[in-house]
């Protein structure tokens, strides 16, 4: 039996949906996980900064620049990562939209197909009501 390529193609279709989806989902944890981070990071700096007795401000002083550092870094790896999920956001629908129009063609296809077979049928039963009525005249 031969496969429609249309339906091959649909089923192509649905797996990338399917992918983007995983992909989005790693986006997303990796997103979430970021602003984590760069809520860690702040809350490290409040909480040294509230915590910090008059005598180690030395220290405090000494420790802040690292601790902003790694504050910017992780506000810089959530950026990436809000457009990473931006992009899969992005693939996702591209691909909704792959399937979708895979889908239209199939279905345009088969109503086609019933219009056709429909006539096909109707241009038989006229052919055999004139037949019909021919027999009665002669």
């Amino acid at each position: 039996m031969t496969r429609d390529p249309m339906d091959v193609l649909l089923r192509m279709r649905k797996a990338l949906v399917t992918a983007a989806r995983q992909d989005l989902a790693q986006a997303l944890a990796l997103e979430t996980a970021a602003e984590q981070s760069v809520a860690a990071a702040a809350a490290a700096i409040r909480r040294e900064q509230d915590n910090c007795p008059a005598d180690a401000t030395l220290d405090f002083a000494a420790w802040l620049p690292h601790a902003r550092r790694a504050q910017q870094q992780a506000t810089a790896l959530l950026a990436q990562r809000h457009a990473a999920t931006a992009q899969g956001r992005a693939s996702l629908a591209e691909r909704r939209a792959d399937e979708k129009a895979v889908q239209t063609l199939l279905e345009k296809r088969e109503a086609e197909l019933a219009l056709a077979t429909s006539r096909r049928e109707q241009a038989a039963m006229d052919e055999a009501a004139g037949h019909q009525a021919r027999r009665f005249v002669s």
